[in-house]
C-alpha cells in the first residue's frame, strides 16, 4: 500500500515536475531563463517578455545551491540561451539549500548533491493525513500542485488577497537577516561557477535586487544588505557579459504591487517583467 501511494504521489504533476519536464522538452528554444527564489517566481511572468522567448525556473524557497544545479543539469541543451536572470536579494548569498524542499530536487530534478534517503520519498515528508489528501483529490478530482502558468510564474499571490504591508514588514525583514556570513564564501563560489558556465557558453547574466515595500526595507540590517551590494558589484566588474540593476527602493513600484512586503503580486510581476524586458533589450 506504501508504495502505491508513493507511485500515485508521484504522478501527481507539480511545480518541480512539470519546470523539469519543460527544459527537457523546450530547452532549445529559451532565449532568455530565470532562476531563483520567491520573488522571481511569483515577481517575473516570462509572457509579458515583448522580444524573446523566456521561462521562469524559480521555485519558493530556491537558492543558490538549487539555482545551479538546475542550470548544470539543462545546460546541455540550452543552445540558444542569450541571459539567465538571477535575483540577488537582502538573503540570497546568505543562505544555504533549502532543507523543506530538498525532497523535491531529489525526486523531480534527479538532483542528489545534498540530503538523506529519506528526501527520495514523498511517503516520508509532510504528514501522512495531507497526502492521503492529495492522493484522494487526485483520484477523484482530477487536481494537481501546479500552481504556476505555462510559462513558469507563480499565479497565487493575487491583489485581491493582498497581505498587510505594514504588519509582517518587519517579520520577513528579521527572518532574512543572518548572525554571520558562513554561507557567503560559498555562495560566492556558486556565482563564479555559474559565470564560467556564461562565458563557455557565451550567454549574459543579469543580477537584479527584487523591490520591496518600505515596510520590509525599513528593518533589514544596512551591513547585509551593503555586503549584498558592494560584492555582487564587485563581481559584475570582473566580465563584461555581467549586469546588475537593483530595484529595491524603486519609487516605480507602489504599494498596489505588492502582494506582501517583499511579494510582487501579479500587477507587480507584469511591472518588474516589462521593466527586465526593456534592459535587456537595451543591453542586447
Amino acid at each position: 500500500m506504501l508504495s502505491i501511494a508513493e507511485f500515485i504521489l508521484r504522478k501527481i504533476p507539480n511545480d518541480y515536475s512539470y519546470k523539469n519536464e519543460y527544459l527537457k522538452k523546450h530547452a532549445t528554444e529559451i532565449e532568455i531563463l530565470f532562476l531563483g527564489s520567491s520573488h522571481a517566481y511569483f515577481g517575473i511572468d516570462p509572457e509579458f517578455l515583448k522580444s524573446k522567448k523566456g521561462f521562469n525556473g524559480a521555485h519558493v524557497g530556491q537558492k543558490l545551491a538549487e539555482d545551479i544545479e538546475i542550470l548544470k543539469k539543462h545546460i546541455a541543451n540550452l543552445n540558444n540561451l542569450e541571459f539567465l536572470v538571477l535575483p540577488i536579494d537582502y538573503f540570497t548569498l546568505f543562505k544555504e539549500y533549502s532543507v523543506s524542499y530538498v525532497k523535491n530536487y531529489r525526486i523531480y530534478y534527479g538532483i542528489k548533491n545534498y540530503g538523506g534517503i529519506a528526501d527520495d520519498f514523498e511517503m516520508l515528508n509532510f504528514p501522512l493525513k495531507s497526502k492521503i489528501i492529495q492522493i484522494s483529490n487526485f483520484l477523484l478530482y482530477h487536481n494537481n500542485n501546479i500552481t504556476c502558468n505555462t510559462l513558469g510564474w507563480g499565479t497565487s499571490y493575487k491583489s485581491t488577497d493582498q497581505q498587510d504591508l505594514v504588519k509582517q514588514g518587519k517579520i520577513r525583514a528579521v527572518g532574512h537577516t543572518v548572525e554571520n556570513c558562513i554561507f557567503l564564501d560559498a555562495n560566492i563560489q556558486r556565482l563564479k561557477e555559474i559565470i564560467a558556465i556564461s562565458k563557455a557558453k557565451k550567454f549574459n547574466v543579469v543580477f537584479y535586487t527584487s523591490p520591496a515595500y518600505y515596510t520590509y526595507i525599513d528593518y533589514i540590517n544596512p551591513d547585509q544588505l551593503n555586503t549584498t551590494i558592494n560584492t555582487i558589484n564587485k563581481i559584475v566588474n570582473s566580465s563584461e557579459n555581467l549586469y546588475y540593476f537593483n530595484f529595491l527602493k524603486d519609487p516605480n513600484f507602489v504599494k498596489e504591487d505588492f502582494w506582501d512586503s517583499n511579494h510582487l503580486n501579479e500587477i507587480g510581476a507584469e511591472k518588474l517583467t516589462l521593466k527586465l524586458d526593456s534592459l535587456i533589450n537595451n543591453i542586447d
